[in-house]
């Protein structure tokens, strides 16, 4: 039987690889310019989108076989997604840019 935790916590997996993904096809989007503005935040990025997917899948791979062993890691998966997300932020900054740059990619190919 599934809990309402399990559904929430896989969710947030899917969330966490979901992030992960945008921040590695972000990667490829960077001018070199950008990125030797602050490499060492570019580089803090990458490493943390990386292992966002990596936990991401782990995770969600995990809750599918045996559930959830506890509710701390339902805390403990949105407490990454909000440190993905502020990294992305620092990262945004450090660039110089005020969005994705995978938004303006496909803003392109669709309009």
């Amino acid at each position: 039987m599934v809990t309402t935790l399990e559904v929430g916590a896989t969710v947030m997996a899917g969330l966490l690889l979901a992030q992960g993904l945008l921040g590695v096809a972000e990667q490829r989007l960077y001018t070199d310019a950008q990125r030797a503005g602050s490499p060492l935040v570019v580089r803090l990025n990458l490493f943390g989108s990386l292992l966002a997917v990596g936990i991401g899948v782990l995770a969600a791979a995990w809750i599918r076989r045996r559930g959830l062993p506890s509710p701390w890691h339902f805390l403990l998966l949105n407490v990454w997604l909000l440190l993905t997300v502020f990294l992305r932020i620092a990262t945004y900054r450090a660039t110089g840019v005020s969005h994705s740059p995978v938004i303006d990619r496909v803003a392109a190919r669709l309009f």
